[in-house]
């Protein structure tokens, strides 16, 4: 539409990116006055049975090109032939028992509604997959006897049937906040609930996006994943960043755990999620505690793990609960007690305006080392992968894998060297990153840190802090001195 606006030549001088916002505002209009084309200006809202006893008919509504659901029938009397179709083809009152009804929908209507017969939910919650800008809303029975006939808008008082799905549980779900203090048991009706698949067979790494000290989404990154930016299109990069996981052979997840922090008459909740693996790895995203507030043990074989999900990164919400695709028992086990990674280093309070999030890993060993670069006026190296010898692998900081540099082989280097630079009055960042000299190692800036023990990396939207062993790489008083 901005092309066509563009075209017809009535304002040449308007730039490109006006006309987008035009036509932004264009389609919504076009968009409300469709639907109030469709109905009569009287019409209201009515309250008819169904009996699923008989085979159910649904009028629809084309907006856009897209179909919508008007209303429900048991026959398509009253409605023409071009604006029906037939739903539920059933006429045997045993195959209605135990039916459960899902309603697909997005921002406009309701875009589907399917019934499934007893034995077919396991198999159709399978084989759907996430469809950006949709949510399915669950209406399940709680009796074991269904009534033949049934009212649509009043189906369930269960409370996980007025959540929105991204992709339908097969199985009735134990959802659960990630923290046991502050949060409601169920997230409000409407909220919108996503899914990653954990331990998947193609599974070679997590990435989580973390807006601060909160978890704004989840992704498993699979074998031979084609379109690497899909894994980043449902979190704005504005407002987030994104930390990653790597797995090694024959490595899964045994346990997700969660961290907080109250203050401000626990008006304020930093939560941070944690990661164990059958290996004892521990990989902590966003806020870092001492200890754990809530475990979920995760069965070795693939299973989806269900998290809300939230519109805004710049709020005050974040990932409140986690559920398990079906439940797995584990209540003859011991109590589970996880240990976290501990801090070595102290960083001064005023080296960042914000929250920094901690990241670590070995520096003994390595062969190749793979930095991450934001390309910008200033380009920085926001994270680095870091490759050993044993074929372990490791992040530190923000790492996205549309944004990797080419690896940097540590053969005959035992030193490694990092260029600070002050970016705003407020920031600083590592702009450059080595293994050997480039003829301005040396300079200003520029620090070496020998390639053994252990490297801390904290950092928040703006500033990165470097430890080694617990000392810092660069003290504020010598960042302060350095210019971009």
């Amino acid at each position: 539409m901005a092309e066509n606006l563009k075209r017809c030549k009535l304002f040449p001088d308007i730039p490109p990116e006006l006309w987008y916002l035009v036509a932004g505002h264009l389609v919504r209009q076009c968009a409300v006055v469709t639907l109030q084309g469709q109905f009569p200006a009287d019409a209201k809202a009515s309250t008819s049975e169904i009996d699923l006893s008989e085979p159910i008919y649904a009028s629809y509504v084309k907006v856009d090109g897209n179909i919508y659901v008007r209303s429900l029938y048991n026959s398509p009397v009253g409605t023409s032939s071009s604006d029906t179709r037939l739903f539920f083809p059933t006429k045997e009152e045993s195959k209605t028992a135990g039916v459960e009804v899902w309603v697909s929908e997005d921002h406009q209507g309701i875009r589907r509604v399917v019934f499934l017969a007893p034995g077919a939910l396991q198999i159709w919650c399978n084989e759907q997959r996430p469809v950006p800008g949709f949510g399915g809303a669950r209406f399940r029975w709680q009796t074991c006897v269904l009534p033949s006939r049934f009212k649509p808008m009043n189906l369930s008082s269960d409370p996980l049937s007025q959540l929105l799905w991204e992709t339908p549980p097969a199985s009735p779900l134990d959802l659960a906040p990630i923290v046991t203090l502050g949060i409601s048991s169920v997230p409000p009706p409407r909220s919108r609930m996503k899914s990653f698949d954990c331990n998947h067979p193609d599974a070679i790494g997590y990435l989580v996006a973390c807006c601060g000290d909160r978890i704004f989404d989840i992704v498993t990154h699979k074998r031979e994943e084609k379109d690497i930016s899909r894994l980043y299109e449902n979190a704005p990069d504005w407002a987030t960043h994104w930390m990653y996981m790597p797995l090694d052979e024959g490595e899964f997840i045994t346990h997700i755990a969660s961290q907080l922090r109250h203050y401000f008459n626990l008006r304020w909740l930093e939560i941070g999620l944690s990661f164990t693996t059958n290996k004892g790895r521990v990989t902590v995203f966003g806020w870092h505690a001492k200890t754990t507030d809530r475990i979920l043990t995760v069965p070795r074989d693939k299973i989806r793990v269900y998290f809300n999900s939230w519109d805004h990164p710049d709020g005050q919400a974040g990932v409140q609960h986690l559920a398990l695709e079906r439940s797995y028992d584990n209540n003859d086990d011991a109590p589970i007690t996880l240990k976290l990674p501990t801090a070595v280093g102290k960083v001064p309070t005023q080296t960042s305006p914000g929250t920094l999030i901690r990241t670590a890993c070995s520096l003994d060993g390595i062969s190749e080392i793979q930095p991450c670069i934001r390309q910008a006026a200033i380009s920085r190296v926001i994270g680095i992968k870091v490759n050993y010898i044993n074929g372990h692998r490791e992040c530190l900081g923000q790492f996205r894998l549309d944004l990797a540099a080419e690896p940097i082989s540590t053969c005959g280097s035992d030193t490694l060297f990092v260029r600070y630079a002050r970016l705003t009055p407020n920031s600083f960042g590592i702009t450059a990153i080595a293994l050997k000299d480039t003829g301005e190692i040396g300079g200003v800036g520029w620090k070496a840190i020998p390639l053994s023990g252990l490297l801390e990396w904290r950092f928040c939207a703006e500033t990165v802090v470097l430890t080694r062993n617990g000392a810092l790489v660069m003290k504020p008083s010598e960042m302060c001195i350095q210019i971009a």
